[in-house]
């Protein structure tokens, strides 16, 4: 939540009490300029970068091993018109969902105190979800067999868990997750130009936190000393009982 001092105007009354608001005043945090979804998506797209593929070549026995150019690996549609090259991936949306922890506030991370700068913490807000579809291009049947099967091979390696688990360094140390859901071949009219493609239907997960300030609280008892010869006298007692 964004403290009104991120505003355009301060006469804005807001009806919350923004996170980070600490006193002495401070410095609000600004509005971030990337969402949770890019972060993660982008860890995805130089993971299957880093893939080395493998499709049958002409001679038996001798398959023929190819990666996939981090520049034609695309997370979202270019601001201009490119032309695409294969072997090449796409990532196609879906609807994303927030799902917050429950009713009540976020969740404060007391193990990231100071972790990401001097009085700040993380807390927790939800989870992201996204149902996405991973868009794999291909010139032949082989290719793209090698790209479906390669990636759904790499999506399911862990040997702890279905989902691929990825740390997002930029993003707090937070971990996103993806898991394969299903996976369909097109065979359309580009096929007879060299164009075939196939779907990979799978769901991600991350964590969604936000940094905020805070200050320590620091507890005390004031105590002033009266003197010995001072008598007190307690209230609603029958008689007077000086206290020592």
């Amino acid at each position: 939540m964004a403290d009104e001092h991120l505003l355009a105007t301060e006469s804005f009354q807001l009806c919350v009490s923004p996170y980070g608001r600490v006193w002495p005043v401070r410095a609000e945090k600004p509005l971030p300029d990337t969402d949770t979804r890019t972060i993660g998506l982008r860890r995805l797209a130089q993971f299957l970068s880093l893939l080395r593929f493998q499709r049958r070549g002409t001679v038996p026995g001798y398959p023929i091993e190819f990666r996939i150019a981090p520049e034609n690996i695309h997370i979202e549609q270019p601001d201009s018109e490119k032309e695409l090259k294969f072997p090449a991936i796409g990532i196609l949306p879906g609807r994303g969902t927030s799902e917050p922890l429950g009713i009540g506030p976020a969740k404060v991370m007391e193990k990231t105190w100071n972790q990401y700068g001097n009085g700040t913490v993380l807390v927790m807000q939800g989870e992201y979800i996204e149902d996405i579809t991973i868009e794999v291009w291909g010139t032949h049947r082989a290719e793209r067999r090698a790209l479906v099967a390669g990636i759904s091979a790499a999506l399911r390696s862990s040997d702890d868990s279905y989902s691929t688990r990825i740390r997002l360094p930029e993003y707090y140390d937070q971990v996103v997750s993806f898991s394969l859901d299903g996976q369909q071949h097109i065979d359309d009219v580009d096929v007879v130009r060299g164009r075939r493609r196939g779907f990979l239907f799978v769901r991600m997960r991350l964590p969604e936190v936000q940094l905020i300030n805070v200050n320590p609280l620091n507890p005390f008892v004031l105590v002033q000393d009266v003197g010995e010869d001072v008598d007190v006298t307690a209230s609603g007692a029958t008689g007077e009982m000086p206290l020592p």
